[in-house]
């Protein structure tokens, strides 16, 4: 990364988020939100474009990872509780509507803060992180294909492995798990994995990360549901009425592409999707040249 960034904390009820900036305080503002197992760093290849292009940055650390805070209580991670931090923060940045972009449990908050907050976003961009209606269809109608890349999911919500396994041989699951999934060879370096390696060392992060599948993702709840139940889930959730640019990499071995169909239907604005057949979960960083041409283009429109 060629452009300095300046780390900050903001106390957002009762919570410390650490988050990253660059650019112009006049510019137009991104707010960048990466997902798991990533922190801000996760931006490196998208932050020196966008600040070439005149837009001003914010990239936190989303809470429970690197320098952010670690509450305990999966409630604070629930997606209800999330969302209302993010609009906290944007307040207290004195930010009054912004560019959101976001990347896997990023992109979860991105599409939940697009539908419950659209007056705060002028425009939504969701990197390989599926809109919640047709992932939870897909788990309720028991798609195996989704299933099978969900395994992970599944491994998550057992209490005390998950946190016994992924820290054993310097974070060996998670550091194989980011090669496997990354379709080119550079897209983690030897220096990104030890930045990563010293992120997840940080005290109580990976109870934290692991709560937001737990907080979000009760799988005995959510299969103890009636379809009328179900229904009444679904419908909780708004159409997204803000312009929006949906980015996937097809080789994603989490998530299937699938996933979008009908997506369209579920956004009342404008709304594009990119699929790049050649790059996997990590598109921003298996492709970023191509990615952030799509994206300034977005951006610019």
């Amino acid at each position: 990364m060629n452009i300095e960034v300046e780390h900050k904390y903001v106390t957002v009820n009762n919570i410390n988020l650490h988050y990253v900036t660059a650019g112009s305080p006049e510019g137009q503002t991104v707010l960048l939100i990466h997902g798991f197992p990533d922190f801000w760093y996760s931006w490196r290849q998208q932050i020196p474009a966008l600040v070439q292009a005149g837009y001003n940055i914010i990239a936190p650390d989303l809470k429970g990872y690197n320098k952010s805070d670690k509450p305990t209580g999966l409630k604070q991670y629930s997606m209800s509780i999330l969302v209302g931090e993010y609009i906290e923060l944007l307040k207290t940045l004195g930010k009054e509507q912004v560019i959101v972009v976001g990347h896997d449990w990023g992109g979860a908050v991105a599409w939940n803060l697009a539908m419950y907050a659209p007056e705060a976003i002028e425009k939504l961009v969701v990197l390989n992180s599926p809109h919640p209606i047709p992932f939870l269809q897909k788990f309720w109608s028991i798609d195996l294909k989704q299933l099978q890349k969900s395994w992970y999911v599944l491994l998550f919500q057992l209490p005390d492995i998950p946190e016994k396994i992924l820290p054993q041989d310097n974070f060996k699951f998670l550091r194989t798990m980011l090669h496997l999934s990354a379709i080119n060879k550079n897209t983690f370096t030897d220096k990104d994995i030890e930045k990563y390696v010293e992120a997840w060392s940080q005290p109580d992060t990976i109870p934290a990360m692991l709560a937001y599948y737990r907080a979000n993702w009760n799988i005995g709840q959510l299969l103890a549901m009636s379809k009328e139940q179900q229904q009444e889930m679904l419908n909780r959730f708004p159409k997204i009425s803000v312009q929006t640019l949906v980015i996937w990499g097809e080789k994603d071995g989490a998530l299937d592409k699938s996933l979008n169909d009908g997506l369209d239907q579920l956004v009342s604005g404008s709304f594009k999707l990119k699929l790049f057949a050649n790059a996997g979960h990590w598109v921003h960083l298996d492709l970023p040249d191509q990615v952030n041409e799509l994206l300034l283009s977005f951006l610019n429109e």
